[in-house]
């Protein structure tokens, strides 16, 4: 088979989850198989470094398309246009697209991912024209395309209810987990002088700073504990997204500049160093597809603190203590139980070990190749 990928969200430094899942799944179909051709599609100039895994795999090759997609137009034209000439060209037979946009009216199968529908059931934490853009273009992709691939049951269910798909026509893949060697060096000067001058525990969060995580409500639990006499700090790690202003100001109001650190972006590296000496895992967002960083953090065995909707619990399962994320004395609550209690953060730590090896990329990367012989096959 000729398969052609949507690479274009494999950026330095601006790996979110999509980008993670591409390039995690990359790794291991270039470990995998030995007998198809892939045809990685960028839109700008693709990162070297990036890809020396595969630079000397002559199944795989590069091929930057214009324009640059930072803005939503660009995007429609770059799948609409740029890629369906491209694929038509070359005659491709496979596209596999890691987010919910494909090319429209091809006759190539078309494989999407769809991660979550936050745009339609949290469209607040959504940029505005971004949420407007998707609620068109997702659409017709998932009415397009041959098989959609969902991260989690809950977002099956969601692309079910708001879609009106046949549960067939979805396949749920859940992700892996990547394992980095931890590495203080990869932290900055000043990330190691604001977390680990004092020798102060922390309560470690992972993930990009923006409204859908949630993080005005859990610095108002954070500051109930500190109110009550916990002298865990806060470790805020992940770079900044948008709508940053009001969290950053709820902590200043509340006067917990001292408590709370905010690394920004951190490399994979650095995230596991903090992962290996964090007592405590909080990640309590209003809606998510998967939850990577809630599995990273079940593989260092952290006792966690997390959300008890969406996909969340179907990750975690009874290895974490699920929490109602709307309500502030509830995440306060989660985290001062785990916090004054030792023996059920043994548990749940080892618990969250435990079900973390059900989480694999190369188990994942073989079910979706799977998937590629069967819709190119048929069933």
């Amino acid at each position: 088979m000729k398969i052609a990928i949507n690479a274009r969200l494999i950026l330095p430094g601006k790996m979110g989850g999509e980008a993670t899942y591409t390039y995690m799944l990359l790794q291991q179909i270039a470990l995998l198989d030995q007998s198809n051709e892939y045809h990685l599609l960028f839109d700008r100039p693709w990162d070297s470094n990036l890809f020396n895994f595969l630079l000397s795999n002559t199944r795989f090759y590069f091929h930057v398309l214009p324009p640059q997609t930072r803005l939503a137009p660009f995007a429609n034209y770059w799948f609409q246009v740029s890629v369906r000439n491209f694929l038509m060209k070359n005659k491709l037979d496979i596209f596999f697209s890691p987010e919910p946009y494909t090319t429209i009216a091809l006759p190539v199968k078309r494989i999407i991912t769809v991660h979550d529908l936050a745009f339609i059931t949290f469209p607040e934490t959504t940029y505005r024209i971004n949420s407007y853009n998707a609620r068109v273009m997702v659409k017709l992709a998932v009415q397009s395309a041959d098989k959609i691939i969902s991260v989690s049951h809950h977002t099956r269910d969601d692309l079910i209810k708001h879609y009106n798909l046949q549960s067939e026509k979805i396949s749920v893949i859940h992700h892996g987990i990547k394992h980095v060697e931890p590495d203080r060096n990869e932290l900055s000067e000043k990330n190691v002088e604001d977390i680990f001058s004092d020798a102060r525990p922390y309560i470690l969060y992972v993930g990009t700073i923006e409204p859908r995580k949630n993080l005005e409500r859990l610095i108002l639990a954070y500051g109930k504990l500190v109110v009550s006499g916990v002298t865990h700090r806060l470790v805020l790690a992940g770079r900044k997204g948008w709508k940053v202003r009001n969290v950053y100001h709820l902590v200043k109001e509340m006067n917990l500049d001292k408590h709370i650190v905010f690394t920004d972006f951190i490399s994979d590296a650095a995230q596991s160093y903090l992962y290996q000496h964090a007592d405590i895992f909080v990640y309590v967002p209003l809606y998510e597809g998967f939850g990577m960083p809630v599995s990273e953090a079940m593989s260092f065995g952290l006792p966690i603190v997390t959300s008890n909707v969406s996909s969340l619990p179907e990750v975690v399962g009874e290895s974490a203590l699920k929490v109602d994320p709307l309500n502030v004395d509830d995440i306060y609550n989660g985290l001062y139980l785990l916090l004054n209690d030792h023996r059920l953060r043994l548990t749940l730590g080892k618990a969250a070990k435990e079900r973390s090896k059900q989480f694999s990329w190369k188990n994942s990367a073989l079910e979706h190749l799977k998937l590629f012989e069967k819709v190119y096959y048929g069933d």
